[in-house]
């Protein structure tokens, strides 16, 4: 598809319900908490998904030639550690300043894009950047594969038959990692790979689409109420992961508008935003640990539009130096 502006609203919807996610689990009352991690889990599982269909729009662009391993690492790595490690040196002020456990190795890890292994006490949320990189490894390869030849059906069914099997084997699929590599994995190779066909799918059957993206939304979302997170992960963590993927395709069939110019800007700097927006939120609650509520959140969301335009800005700049341009 051409005209791909309708992709910006699926990316700050996704944006928003991260940042949701973050506030709800500040609030103490268990039912927001797992409202918020089921919030959380299906937004970053919307990025992924939307990552590997633009990858592979760009990769049918090329004729389903691979990409040239150079020049895709260069931009990738530009695009995701200048502004990761420019906010790196706010967080980890932030983790000094209020005693949480700083280390060399951890600090290493955070700054080579591995938080997974070893996360900041405020700052997890960056895990997402090693499954990021993680997934751009894994679109260099597909990238020179044609598993665009595999149909639809038996990508969808081998999609579903591996999330029966973690569902079914909580004892070996106990854990958020254990489940998200190669569940994200699996969908980011059937999306990158047959993405454009199941849009067109989705598209020419978008109202029971819906239907089944609202039931499964709507379904999973009362498991997590009940504290399906804590008993089983493994599973709570597939059911985010598949409305995530189902979600997205949901919201591309259905959605037609281009959004707003404010659409626009928070698209931008989602990723961005993505990454300070914690440490924004943090600071503020420390700053103004005795202030009402509504001028937290107001405060809050304020701190982390500005820092985000300004990690955005100052990451472009260095960008554009890096590049000669």
């Amino acid at each position: 598809m051409k005209d791909q502006l309708f992709l910006n609203i699926i990316r700050v919807t996704a944006m928003i319900g991260v940042v949701a996610d973050h506030y709800l689990q500040m609030t103490g009352y268990d039912k927001l908490i797992n409202t918020g991690l089921y919030w959380g889990g299906v937004s970053v599982a919307v990025f992924f998904s939307l990552s590997a269909y633009l990858f592979g729009e760009k990769w049918r662009g090329l004729d389903n030639r691979g990409f040239e391993v150079l020049p895709f690492l260069k931009k990738r790595f530009l695009r995701i550690y200048i502004p990761l490690w420019v906010s790196l040196f706010f967080i980890i002020a932030l983790e000094w300043y209020v005693h949480h456990p700083l280390d060399v190795q951890m600090v290493v890890f955070n700054f080579l894009g591995l938080s997974w292994a070893r996360p900041f006490t405020w700052a997890g949320h960056l895990w997402y950047i090693t499954m990021i990189v993680i997934l751009y490894t894994a679109f260099l390869l597909l990238s020179r594969m044609r598993l665009d030849r595999i149909p639809v059906w038996l990508w969808s069914l081998s999609f579903i038959a591996l999330s029966v099997m973690m569902i079914c084997m909580p004892d070996m699929f106990n854990s958020v990692s254990k489940v998200t590599i190669p569940h994200t994995l699996f969908f980011a190779a059937m999306v990158f790979s047959v993405g454009d066909k199941l849009l067109r799918f989705c598209v020419e059957h978008k109202y029971q689409i819906g239907v089944i993206t609202v039931i499964f939304f709507f379904g999973s979302w009362c498991l997590h109420l009940d504290g399906l997170f804590q008993a089983y992960t493994g599973i709570a963590t597939v059911l985010n992961s598949t409305t995530g993927l189902l979600l997205f395709y949901a919201m591309a069939s259905i959605i037609r508008s281009k959004g707003t110019a404010i659409i626009g800007w928070l698209s931008g700097i989602s990723y961005e935003l993505y990454l300070i927006h914690l440490t924004a939120i943090m600071f503020v609650r420390v700053l103004l640990s005795d202030c009402h509520p509504l001028m937290f959140y107001s405060l809050s969301l304020i701190v982390i539009l500005i820092s985000s335009a300004s990690l955005h800005y100052v990451s472009e700049k260095i960008s554009n130096v890096l590049t000669h341009k």
